[in-house]
């Protein structure tokens, strides 16, 4: 079989993954790791143009950083993603981070350090209005249907497997012109 690409990596057997798989490895020859060092990234950058500085920046990048200094039984890992716009445009490293998976699995969207599984974090400080909410301006998480049906409509559900607990907000699409905001709870009463 011929590439279907200008790089193509393939497994084979002993890979220690399933089916064989191909495994790309990005690492630095540092072999002191601190808290912050970049172990390996993939930069996206503007195509070479005859043009300097900004014709050949780097635009978004994904890499791996150190989020201790590592030792014989510490290794915290971190994955960024960054992208560039007109005030942090340049090398990766000083892009700003926009994602990160931090060591204990942890998402934090606008924030490098989320406390929380997920967290999502912006410095927006418009008042919530709803013109804002009706014309999408304002900033937030926004949870969006894709079916245009009575019926169908956005849940945000919250709720502890442990004693089965559950709390939910849905947004639900009545017809063309109306929908309903529904809360539920399994206990009656508690809301």
């Amino acid at each position: 079989d011929s590439p279907e690409s200008l790089m193509e990596i393939r497994g084979g057997t002993g890979t220690g993954l399933p089916g064989g798989a191909g495994i790309l490895t990005l690492s630095t020859a540092e072999t002191s790791i601190v808290d912050g060092d970049v172990l390996g990234a993939i930069v996206f950058q503007a195509p070479v143009e005859t043009q300097t500085d900004d014709a050949r920046d780097r635009t978004a990048a994904i890499w791996a950083q150190s989020s201790e200094t590592y030792t014989a039984s510490e290794s915290g890992t971190e994955l960024c993603f960054a992208t560039a716009n007109d005030q942090d445009a340049g090398a990766f490293a000083t892009a700003q981070i926009k994602m990160i998976v931090d060591k204990d699995g942890q998402v934090g969207i606008g924030t490098a350090s989320p406390d929380n599984p997920l967290e999502i974090s912006h410095a927006d400080q418009s008042n919530v209005t709803g013109g804002n909410i009706a014309d999408n301006s304002a900033v937030g998480l926004h949870i969006d249907k894709t079916g245009d049906h009575d019926g169908a409509g956005s849940v945000i559900k919250l709720s502890s497997n442990s004693d089965g607990c559950q709390f939910a907000i849905a947004h639900i699409q009545v017809d063309d012109n109306d929908a309903d905001l529904a809360f539920h709870t399994d206990n009656a009463g508690t809301l």
